[in-house]
């Protein structure tokens, strides 16, 4: 590629996986090669152009999004952007990461790419994937 120019829009697939993972998920493929998430100009909430970020869903959380494990988002510009936009798609899934004060509950560790991070406000720097882990307990 030469220097100063962009490599041009990116192609999407007419049928298989990659089409069939695009049409089924809330993002809309923009004509510049770039997602853009649809809700995101209802919800008040930020997103940065770019690809995709995965949210993964643990196990405990699993009722509220019918099972699903991996989640598709819009990079989103903060944390709480994100948890946000799960809640939309998914009611209540926010009341079970976030307390009443609006902090993180205490069993709950969010992961931006395999970084703890507590700090709901902090921006995101195009992030790839975001790991809910919830803590078990028992004796």
């Amino acid at each position: 590629m030469r220097a100063g120019r962009s490599p041009g829009p990116k192609r999407v697939p007419a049928s298989g996986p990659d089409a069939r993972r695009l049409r089924n998920s809330s993002f809309a493929f923009g004509g510049r090669g770039e997602f853009s998430d649809i809700d995101s100009r209802r919800g008040g909430a930020t997103f940065a152009a770019g690809p995709p970020m995965i949210v993964r869903i643990p196990g405990l959380l699993r009722s509220y999004t019918a099972g699903t494990e991996a989640v598709d988002l819009a990079a989103p510009a903060t944390l709480g952007d994100a948890v946000g936009a799960l809640d939309s798609r998914f009611p209540g899934l926010r009341f079970r990461i976030i307390d009443e004060q609006g902090a993180i509950r205490p069993h709950i560790k969010l992961f931006v790419d395999g970084v703890l991070t507590r700090n709901l406000a902090a921006p995101l720097a195009m992030p790839r994937e975001l790991v809910i882990v919830g803590a078990l307990s028992g004796g």
